[in-house]
């Protein structure tokens, strides 16, 4: 079967993590990506965060690394998922995901189509309309969690 590396990060701020409606899937989702040519998986999740958030985050990391200089140890990710993808126009494939925590270099800005979700709305669902309350898929709202707790302020 067909396997594509993607990297995702999840951005926390103020313990809160931040959300898109995934539009081919409609499904809230972090930011995250295909590795290209030539990237690390910690090169592809600051590029996909950039491009689909415009923030600049660094990846957080809480495995100690080795204590030598060379050759360069690279930001583990906190999960790696094998996760099977229907798309309509690629067709049936498995993404192997490196997932990150990261969080904004600055004081994030971001468009309106991005939520910042509390641990409240992971669990309880974010209100679009009065009567149209939608939540993250499981695995979603597990890491996002596990994000917000191990990088609250």
């Amino acid at each position: 079967m067909l396997k594509h590396f993607t990297s995702t990060g999840y951005v926390v701020y103020e313990n809160k993590v931040l959300l898109h409606l995934h539009k081919k899937i409609n499904q809230y989702l972090p930011p995250g990506g295909h590795l290209e040519v030539n990237e690390t998986p910690v090169d592809a999740v600051l590029r996909e965060v950039k491009e689909e958030t415009g923030l600049d985050v660094e990846v957080i990391s809480g495995i100690n690394h080795d204590s030598f200089l060379y050759p360069v140890n690279i930001s583990l990710p906190e999960r790696i998922l094998l996760e099977d993808i229907d798309d309509p126009v690629t067709g049936f494939h498995q993404h192997i995901d490196f997932i990150y925590y990261c969080v904004p270099k600055n004081t994030p800005i971001v468009s309106n189509s991005w939520i910042w979700f509390d641990e409240k709305a992971l669990t309880d669902g974010y209100k679009i309309q009065e009567d149209n309350i939608i939540t993250p898929p499981e695995d979603v709202i597990e890491i996002s969690l596990d994000a917000i707790r191990k990088l609250k302020n």
